[in-house]
């Protein structure tokens, strides 16, 4: 099959395979995923090439599933080009195997090592060949998809020395990755990046024209033994494939003879619009065969040039070693020996170039280590910040280059920049560390490798300069002279070797004192105080602040906080904490905390006496203070919490108006929310406000926004902006203030962190100040030491929040935990409070978490999660909250400890459930899904069970289709007959919410068939399927369907239907809704009312609100209106309570309509306004549209 045989020891050489008719002798051909062997099939007596899977790749599914597609898909292709595909199949211990015609010969790579140039006559007739076994494959609708020279064996065959064969037709590059990337797998970009298309490479859809624009760059490099494109960086070859035209193949190789209509054939095929090229093989074939090729001159083989490359030799650095500073010599010659034994090409730039020597004679041998690495660290940094490349570092020496890959104005002036900043670190860091630094201008190579290292001309001579430069002095040679460049130059005694003027922000000698106001806030300001007003006044109120991540929420929280104070307003602060192992209920807590402690009382046992509780009220909330009760009270839990919490504020409202404010919402739990959501339920007529505040499009910030005054915080306004710093910082030029507005987004904790930066600094030019306000907290980590950089990362690790306790048991004993918190403080990077028994960090801002971690190595990385890992295992028990072993689990994946991490990612989605209940909350979802999502790998027993959940989750989350992709993943995992009938439960729930009836009543007949009789699975399945053809408007399917679940609820009193507590009342609601379709309204009304009285009998919120609804609808049909608006009334207190925002907008425009049939339109009015003003904060734009629509009609009545 392939030119050259090749022996290697081989457990498989030796063996028989296709019931022993096959003999496998010798290696031939080696790839990514496959082998193959040179084999003699004894039936026929022939040689044949045998390819064999690899032995770890047997046991995936995917390589198995592309192996044998593939192979069929070739298998169909009989032509003479193309190599023949004999048989495929598979050994008893599984082992993949395809038999292939063995094809003696050279592929076209080595001949066109041996042989170029070839004659014009001679590439007319491979080429011509080649698109006749394109043209059947197109035929056959196979696209090869990987085209290249070793892919095309030529043959010595009588009558014809160059007899084509096509190899590895679509099997080869369907499967075997490319060591360059993933290139070549399935849904992604495959084939080989010099000779794909370049829709290919963009990842689009290809179709047989990719393959002869393939055909076009071979044509190409057998002109020209040259690549059409080149490029050390994988993804440069590809952007030249996609954006480049090919330089024509006569002016790229100039002393060979290309006949000019051969050239143009090629280009043509190498068009970047498929539709410019051949539309077909045959056109191809034919504009090839119809050249005149007699009489063109037979190129003579040239030996092709190979450019050398400059290195530093020792010679060159003996002037150098005679100086007194020789370390930097000796570290110059060992990069040149490097680049000299690499003896590697690559991309050709000019750039400039930066190199700082760090002098350390002054430390000792163990601090000169320490200070390298955090060097190093430092210098990358910079390089990075300024637009650089960091390409090595030999020693204490290290190098970057400006201008690659990104193209820069002034690269020397980038260069220059980092070079000042360099050198103002190192000198607050380590006083003791002079730097040389030396900066050139010029081409240098940079190689695709890991070790490699850009080198050239300008990079050596940047390295003498930095050498020879005296103590923190940046010298600049020449080639910077020459250029148009806006860096000051000044001459030194040296020819040709010039001192660079310091061209960084200026350090301010003293900081500016600037303190940050609420810019463009007035009118949320007013909000706030007529907030307080009514809170004075004794009208209960409350309210959500809402905006992006940095609009300043907190800010406006503690400006209201201050105002309340000042207006002898009582205020209890009650934030939330993004913390997987707080407590649940942990705001609660602090709110009780926070109540108990206005009442002067020498414990909390006698505040609680002092404000008249309960023996029962006091209980709860000393509960409330330690945690919550056992998971399957969380229902008492909620009532208990809120009756109490409520009596407590009830209590305190009467000594003076309270105002609780609870910042971070978006981080409480769900038992939190419902229980604060009954809170401000319950306490009209008190001197109470509520004001919570968050990120505007988290759920529970919008659910509670559905039913509160609103207080948005927009970006700010760039003239507010503008002047608040012309006002603070008059020194700024203009275009620098602009640049800061631009870059803050206008967004407060941006522009506090750009305040941050110009206390200490002022740039004169919008290119001295760093990029985005992620740079400015780079910059802050930076001038850490590495200590504390160290601990930041595991902070990082932990979250934008978290408790002392936790950073101090991931941290190794013998760290000095307080000094570098200290200095982490200092740079204003994190802030402390203290809440209890416990000591709490937050990040400022949060974002800064994710940065501190992204700081350190990955191995530094994978430790800090093994670290907090093991806090996680020891803390487990303090906690009832189940993220808290998400999270563990999170930290093991991060580790690198799958296995582990997928049994505790089960354990915490059962943990969930059973605390949480069947009533999805999306942060749950969130868990499940990623826990789901991690088990993929692992679907057998127990972890079936969390994708399952999932699903379920998100079926009752509404995310039916999302569900449906879930449940897709386990469609060919063997699985137990109830986990079978559960899957297809789940997928015909999920086809009923996508409105699929007729596939989800096939899924439901399926999951009927394998669940036994009278279980609590039975039951649901026959639920399903009663209201699938209720939708299907078959009565009697559907009243059949329902009873068989109404039997099954009537004959079981256990435990296990307390937790499926709409078994209870769904199917009446279904019989109920069916009957009414038929117009049987007697049956229709005792459904629906026993349907109601089942669920209220369960406690079934979910059950009221369509049990209500629909009672509603049936009995304003009948015309009994003021039953039915009592009905729609009960259904939306009932949506109150389970938080069903949609259900709410629903019933309410129900209601409305009723009223406004009743000529009632004032509260018709009033009603649909409060609907408009909830859709529009729970986002549901389909609602606000029939709500507007309704009002239009409601006012052109009036």
């Amino acid at each position: 099959m392939v030119s050259g045989e090749m022996t290697e020891s081989d457990r498989m050489l030796g063996r028989s395979i296709r019931g022993g008719t096959i003999e496998l002798q010798s290696v031939i051909g080696d790839g990514g995923m496959g082998r193959v062997y040179k084999g003699v099939d004894r039936n026929l007596s022939r040689i044949v090439a045998v390819k064999v899977l690899r032995p770890e790749h047997q046991s995936m599914e995917t390589a198995k599933v592309y192996f044998e597609r593939e192979a069929r898909s070739a298998s169909k292709l009989w032509h003479p080009n193309i190599i023949q595909i004999i048989d495929f199949g598979a050994e008893e211990d599984g082992t993949l195997y395809l038999v292939m015609e063995y094809v003696p010969g050279r592929n076209l790579a080595d001949i066109l090592d041996k042989d170029f140039p070839l004659p014009a006559e001679r590439t007319v007739r491979i080429l011509s060949q080649l698109l006749t076994a394109l043209e059947e494959a197109h035929n056959q609708g196979v696209i090869h998809r990987d085209l290249k020279p070793e892919n095309i064996m030529l043959q010595d065959i009588p009558g014809n020395p160059d007899f084509v064969k096509v190899l590895d037709f679509g099997v080869a590059k369907a499967m075997e990755q490319d060591a360059a990337g993933p290139m070549t797998m399935a849904g992604l970009v495959m084939g080989t990046p010099h000779f794909m298309s370049p829709e290919q490479a963009l990842g689009h859809e290809i179709d047989h024209r990719s393959d002869l624009y393939s055909v076009g760059a071979l044509m190409y490099q057998m002109l020209t033994r040259q690549l059409p494109f080149e490029g050390r960086l994988v993804m440069n070859v590809l952007a030249k494939v996609i954006s480049e035209r090919p330089e024509p193949p006569s002016k790229r190789c100039p002393d060979i003879y290309i006949l000019p209509a051969l050239e143009e054939v090629c280009l043509r095929a190498m068009r970047k619009n498929a539709a410019g090229r051949y539309q077909n093989a045959a056109e191809f074939r034919g504009a090839l065969l119809a050249l005149d090729t007699t009489g063109v001159p037979t190129p003579e083989p040239q030996e092709t040039a190979i450019p050398q490359t400059e290195t530093i030799s020792a010679t060159d650095l003996e002037p150098f070693r005679r100086r007194k500073r020789t370390a930097f010599t000796d570290s110059v010659y060992d990069l040149a020996v490097i680049q000299k034994d690499l003896d590697v090409t690559g991309e050709q730039r000019r750039v400039g170039v930066l190199t700082v020597q760090a002098r350390l004679e002054a430390l000792s041998t163990t601090e000169q280590g320490e200070v390298t690495q955090d060097f190093r660290r430092l210098f990358e940094s910079e390089v990075q910040r300024f637009a650089g490349v960091p390409t090595s570092h030999i020693g204490a020496v290290s190098a970057g280059v400006f201008g690659y890959p990104r193209t820069l104005e002034d690269e020397v002036r980038f260069a220059v920049q980092a070079a000042s900043s360099i050198r103002q670190l190192v000198a607050e860091r380590y006083p003791r560390v002079s730097l040389g630094i030396g900066i050139a201008h010029g081409s240098i190579v940079v190689p695709d490798s890991e070790i490699g290292a850009a080198y050239g001309g300008p990079l050596d001579q940047a390295l003498r300069l930095a050498g020879v430069a005296g103590p923190d002095e940046v010298l600049a040679d020449k080639s910077v002279a020459r250029l148009n460049t806006s860096v000051h130059l000044e001459a030194t005694q040296d020819e040709g070797v010039f001192r660079v003027r310091d061209e960084a922000p200026e350090r301010r000698q003293q900081p500016v004192q600037v303190a940050l106001p609420l810019l463009g806030r007035q009118r949320q300001l007013g909000q706030s105080q007529e907030l307080l007003a009514l809170i004075s006044a004794g009208e209960a109120t409350s309210a959500a602040i809402v905006g992006p991540e940095g609009s300043g929420k907190s800010r406006m929280l503690a400006v209201l906080a201050r105002d309340a104070e000042r207006q002898r307003i009582a205020v209890v602060n009650a934030p939330s904490e993004r913390f997987p192992s707080a407590q649940v209920g942990l705001t609660l807590a602090r709110l009780v905390k926070g109540g108990l402690e206005l009442v002067p009382a020498t414990s909390r046992q006698e505040a609680m006496i002092e404000l008249g509780l309960s023996t029962d009220q006091m209980k709860v909330l000393k509960f409330l203070l330690k945690g919550v009760p056992a998971p399957h009270h969380a229902r008492f839990w909620i009532e208990s919490s809120a009756a109490a919490v409520v009596a407590m504020v009830r209590a305190l409202s009467r000594r003076a108006p309270l105002l609780i404010i609870c910042d971070s919402f978006e981080s409480a739990d769900m038992l939190t929310f419902k229980v604060m959501d009954r809170l401000t339920m319950r306490l009209e007529g008190e001197r109470v406000g509520v004001v919570i505040a968050g990120v505007a499009t988290h759920p529970l910030i919008s659910a509670f926004c559905a039913n509160h005054i609103t207080i948005s915080l927009p970006e700010l306004e760039e003239k507010e902006v503008d002047r608040f710093l012309g006002d603070n910082f008059p020194d700024l030029e203009p275009d620098v203030r602009s640049a800061v507005t631009k870059r803050s987004k206008g967004l407060p904790s941006n522009i506090d962190l750009f305040v941050r930066y110009l206390r200490s600094y002022l740039p004169r030019r919008p290119e001295d100040l760093p990029e985005s306000p992620m740079d400015v907290l780079g910059s802050c980590l930076d001038e850490l030491p590495e200590s504390a950089r160290k601990l930041a990362a595991i902070a990082g690790a932990l979250g934008a929040s978290f408790p002392l306790d936790a950073l101090s048991g991931s941290c190794p004993k013998s760290w000095d935990l307080r000094t570098n918190l200290q200095i982490i403080g200092e740079q204003g990077l994190l802030s402390i409070h203290e809440d209890e028994d416990r000591v709490w960090l937050r990040f400022e801002p949060a974002r800064l978490s994710r940065l501190a971690l992204a700081q350190v190595m990955d191995e530094t990385r994978v430790e800090i999660h093994c670290r907090i890992a093991r806090y996680y295992e020891r803390t487990r028990g303090n906690t009832k909250n189940p993220d808290h072993d998400f999270q563990w689990a999170r930290q093991l994946k991060e580790a690198g400890f799958d296995k582990d991490a997928v049994k505790m990612f089960a354990i915490a989605a059962d943990n969930a459930m059973a605390l949480y209940g069947p009533v999805p909350t999306l942060p749950v979802l969130d868990s499940l899904l990623h826990s789901a999502h991690e088990v993929f790998e692992h679907t057998t027993g127990p972890f079936q069970s969390v994708i399952l959940k999932a699903a379920l989750f998100m079926i009752r989350a509404g995310h039916s289709n999302d569900a449906l992709q879930l449940l897709g993943r386990l469609e060919h995992i063997e699985m137990t007959s109830a986990a079978m009938a559960e899957f297809y439960l789940l997928k015909g729930e999920s086809l009923f919410g996508l409105g699929r009836m007729e596939e989800a009543l096939e899924a439901i007949k399926v999951a009927a068939d394998t669940v036994p009789n009278r279980s609590i699975l039975y039951a649901h399945i026959h639920m399903q399927a009663g209201r699938i053809y209720e939708r299907l408007e078959d009565v009697e399917q559907c009243i059949q369907e329902s009873q068989k679940t109404i039997d099954v609820v009537a004959n079981r009193k256990d435990r296990l239907l307390a937790q499926h507590k709409q078994l209870a009342w769904r199917p009446l609601l279904v019989q109920g809704k069916v009957f009414m379709q038929a117009k049987n309204f007697e049956q229709a009304y005792q459904r629906l009312f026993d349907g109601l009285e089942a669920a209220e009998l369960q406690d079934d919120p979910i059950g009221k609100v369509e049990a209500n609804h629909h009672l509603a609808i049936l009995l304003r049909s009948q015309g009994q209106f003021e039953e039915s608006c009592t009905a729609y009334q009960a259904a939306i207190d009932a949506t109150i309570v389970c938080g069903d925002i949609r259900s709410r907008l629903q019933t309410v425009l129900g209601l409305a309509t009723l009223l406004f049939e009743l000529g009632a339109t004032n509260a018709c009015e009033v009603l649909l306004e409060q609907g408009i003003e909830l859709s529009r904060n729970a986002g549901r734009l389909d609602m606000l549209k029939s709500y507007d629509k309704w009002l239009e009609k409601v006012m052109a009545a009036d």
